[in-house]
C-alpha cells in the first residue's frame, strides 16, 4: 500500500510540473509567433497573448493580445502596412476578449512561395489586437 501511495504522489508531482511548464511555455511561444508575424526584432510589452492555428491545407493562425496605447505604433515598424476602416478580422476561432474592430492594417506576403497575408485588426483605443495570419 505504501508503494502505491508513493507512486501516486510521484504521478501527481509530475502532472503539476508538466502543467506549470505548459503555462510558462505557451505564453512565451505566442509572443514569439506574434513577433515573427509582425517581423519585429523586439515585441513591445503585450499581455494576454493567445494564438490558435486552425488551418488544414493552408497555414491559418489567429492571435489576440492586449497592448498599451503608447506601445501600439511599434507593432507596425517591421513591415509596410495598408490600413482601412473595417469591422471584421477574418474567420476562424473566437479567441481573446471580445471587442469592436474599427481598423485593419494589412500586408501581402510576397516572400512566401504561394503568397499570403497578415491582417492586424484593432479597436479605437488601440489596446486590443487580433492578428489573422494566412499563407497558402
Amino acid at each position: 500500500m505504501k508503494f502505491l501511495l508513493k507512486v501516486f504522489k510521484v504521478v501527481i508531482a509530475l502532472i503539476i510540473i508538466l502543467v506549470t511548464a505548459y503555462f510558462i511555455y505557451v505564453p512565451f511561444e505566442n509572443r514569439k509567433l506574434i513577433r515573427n508575424y509582425l517581423n519585429l526584432s523586439e515585441l513591445p510589452s503585450v499581455s494576454s497573448a493567445e494564438c490558435e492555428d486552425y488551418g488544414f491545407t493552408d497555414i491559418l493562425v489567429k492571435c489576440y493580445f492586449e497592448i498599451s496605447h503608447e506601445d501600439f505604433p511599434a507593432l507596425f515598424k517591421g513591415r509596410v502596412w495598408v490600413s482601412s476602416l473595417m469591422n471584421a478580422c477574418g474567420g476562424g476561432p473566437v479567441i481573446g476578449k471580445a471587442f469592436a474592430v474599427t481598423t485593419t492594417s494589412s500586408v501581402r506576403l510576397t516572400d512566401e512561395k504561394n503568397g499570403g497575408s497578415i491582417d492586424v485588426c484593432y479597436n479605437r483605443d488601440m489596446n486590443k489586437v487580433l492578428i489573422h495570419y494566412y499563407v497558402e
